[in-house]
């Protein structure tokens, strides 16, 4: 064992000059949000547009999906056009609860961007569209709540 100094993205390596990541320091953070209102009925492969979200900026701690028991509804995904459960992953909304928009995202790639979390090989600039697809049929109705936190440039 050592004792050692590391320095996060956030703050400059007096070794390097180099300056911190703006999203780690001084980054503004933002959100979208919106209430999904699931009928009984609506079928699996079912879209409900979010919100957009700068290609650039990365997600933030602290986002829930707040939902009801939606009977059925044991399979939902929250992603991208690229990558439609690049966020979450399978969420089981079928028993009243709360869960994280970014279930998917490994706690090692929370510090990259949407872009890359979307599998872009490159920053296409502008916004991406960020978006809740059902992958099982809703048996019953219920509001879900969607709350994304991120973080931004400014």
């Amino acid at each position: 064992m050592a004792v050692v100094t590391k320095y996060l993205a956030g703050y400059p390596d007096p070794s390097t000059f180099a300056q911190p990541d703006v999203l780690a320091r001084g980054g503004v953070i933002r959100q979208i949000s919106g209430i999904a209102d699931i009928a009984n009925g609506d079928s699996a492969n079912s879209i409900f547009y979010i919100g957009k979200v700068p290609s650039s900026a990365k997600p933030a701690p602290g986002g829930v999906v707040t939902h009801p028991g939606i009977t059925g509804l044991t399979d939902v995904d929250l992603g991208f056009t690229a990558d439609p459960d690049a966020l979450a992953d399978g969420l089981n909304l079928s028993s009243a609860g709360t869960k994280s928009p970014t279930a998917a995202v490994a706690i090692a790639n929370m510090d990259k961007t949407f872009w890359q979390l979307a599998g872009l090989s490159s920053n296409p600039g502008g916004e991406l569209d960020v978006f809740m697809t059902l992958k099982a049929a809703a048996g019953a109705a219920g509001a879900v709540h969607i709350f994304l936190p991120y973080v931004a440039k400014n």
